[in-house]
C-alpha cells in the first residue's frame, strides 16, 4: 500500500512538472509568435511619413486649379506633420537616418510654409514641384524606415 502511495504521488509529481513545463513552451512560443505579427519597424514614424505624402498628393492635385490655395490648405497641415515627426524621430536610439530625413522634410515644410504665409506668387510648375519633392522625400522615408530593425 505505501508503495503505491509513492508511485502515485512522483507520478502526480511528473504529471505537475510536464504540465508546467508545456504551459510554459506555450507561452514562450505565443509571445514569441505575437512579435512575428508586429512590424519591426516604428509605426508612428511610419504614419507620419505617410501623412504627410496623402497631404502633399491632396496639395499636387490642387496645383492646376490654384497654386495659392493649394499651398494655403496644405502648409499648415503638412509643416505640423513634419514638425511632430521630426521631435518624435530626434530622440529615438539608433534613429540617426530617419532623423536626419526628417530634419530635411521639415525645412521643406518650412519654405512651403513661408510661401503660403507670405502670399507669394506662386506658379503651377513651382507647387507642382514642392509637392512632388515631399511626395518623394515622404517615400524615402517611409522605404528608410521599413529597412530598420528594432
Amino acid at each position: 500500500m505505501q508503495l503505491l502511495k509513492i508511485e502515485s504521488n512522483t507520478a502526480k509529481k511528473g504529471t505537475i512538472y510536464m504540465l508546467k513545463k508545456i504551459i510554459t513552451l506555450s507561452t514562450i512560443f505565443l509571445l514569441g509568435g505575437c512579435k512575428l505579427m508586429l512590424p519591426h519597424y516604428d509605426s508612428t514614424e511610419y504614419l507620419f511619413a505617410s501623412k504627410i505624402k496623402q497631404v502633399a498628393m491632396n496639395g499636387l492635385e490642387e496645383c492646376n486649379q490654384d497654386p495659392q490655395i493649394a499651398f494655403a490648405n496644405q502648409y499648415t497641415k503638412i509643416y505640423d506633420t513634419a514638425q511632430l515627426y521630426m521631435i518624435y524621430s530626434e530622440y529615438r536610439k539608433n534613429n540617426e537616418n530617419s532623423y536626419s530625413l526628417a530634419k530635411i522634410l521639415f525645412s521643406s515644410a518650412i519654405s512651403i510654409k513661408e510661401a503660403a504665409v507670405e502670399k507669394r506668387d506662386i506658379s503651377t510648375t513651382y507647387c507642382k514641384i514642392k509637392f512632388i519633392d515631399i511626395i518623394t522625400m515622404s517615400n524615402s522615408i517611409m522605404i528608410t524606415i521599413a529597412k530598420e530593425d528594432l
